[in-house]
């Protein structure tokens, strides 16, 4: 299982173009074991830590729970539809940049269906199914770095948390600390018990489009404050961000799920890395529902 993240890596010597050893104060190479192939440059007190060895003992914390591993890389809605309910998970294991960076989706059977209300898809167009990310890198894009949302059955979307009460963030100068991912694993899926009352009540919590103008403004699409200290944002983001909220239920859960999309699915850049724009803009929707003003949402 898991072939495009099972390889092994090494750190040695790299070369300039003439075939001299490069000073190894200067920099080593990190180099992939089952193809030679060098895939990074990295410090002098740089410790690799190969995917695999990030992924297993959280696979084995899952499992030891009781859940079935089914490995799967492309998700649809009817395989979720056959998951909910279940004891198990899907597993994506996915790298870019010829195996420098990875990450890795853990979907699993527990769900909550809080939007009672509103099922603009059906009975289960709501449904959130638990959701577990690993990232790792060879190439200094990002340390190891795990984290907790769920999975929009209707559409699709990663829907980050305020909290990401799994997070956690460690350099590879560090080493890996085995026992710390494995316990982390286990409050995640101890705490998502608690997740279905605080989603109720974003459901219920009616937000206005003046409401949802000002709240995008002052987060998610902020921008540096000009010379005068005037608040600036992008006004572009602003409005694909109402676009999306206009299709929603005016709720603080239509501002969650129209912030999700965007990061889940919004166009990036030309070249831009699609694991690398996930993830910052995923970090940008945790940090929108930490603000202060999600609370005054909440608390209108």
């Amino acid at each position: 299982m898991f072939d495009q993240v099972s390889f092994t890596t090494k750190v040695a010597d790299i070369f300039d173009a003439n075939g001299k050893r490069i000073d190894r104060t200067l920099g080593r190479g990190i180099y992939r074991e089952d193809t030679g192939e060098l895939i990074s440059i990295c410090g002098p007190n740089h410790k690799t830590v190969d995917h695999i060895d990030v992924l297993n003992p959280i696979l084995q914390q899952i499992t030891d729970q009781g859940y079935d591993l089914i490995e799967r890389n492309t998700l649809t809605r009817s395989a979720l539809y056959d998951l909910k309910g279940k004891k198990g998970c899907f597993v994506s294991a996915k790298v870019e940049k010829n195996g420098a960076v990875m990450r890795t989706d853990i979907i699993t059977g527990d769900f909550t269906n809080p939007v009672a209300g509103f099922n603009r898809s059906g009975t289960d167009g709501n449904t959130l199914f638990k959701r577990i990310t690993i990232l790792n890198s060879h190439d200094g894009s990002l340390a190891v770095h795990v984290n907790d949302s769920y999975l929009r059955l209707v559409c699709l979307n990663g829907m980050t948390t305020a909290q990401w009460s799994v997070n956690t963030r460690a350099k590879h100068t560090l080493g890996l600390n085995v026992n710390s991912l494995r316990e982390k694993i286990l409050r995640s899926l101890e705490m998502s018990a608690n997740d279905p009352e605080t989603f109720a009540l974003y459901a219920r919590t009616a937000v206005t489009r003046a409401q949802a103008i000002e709240y995008f403004q002052r987060t998610i699409a902020r921008l540096a404050n000009d010379s005068a200290g005037n608040l600036k944002w992008s006004e572009a983001l602003v409005q694909d961000l109402l676009g999306r909220f206009d299709c929603e239920d005016q709720t603080v859960f239509g501002i969650w799920n129209a912030m999700t999309e965007w990061a889940t699915h919004g166009t990036r850049k030309a070249n831009a890395s699609a694991l690398g724009t996930l993830l910052s803009r995923e970090q940008r929707v945790a940090t929108a529902m930490r603000a202060d003003e999600f609370g005054k949402l909440l608390a209108a």
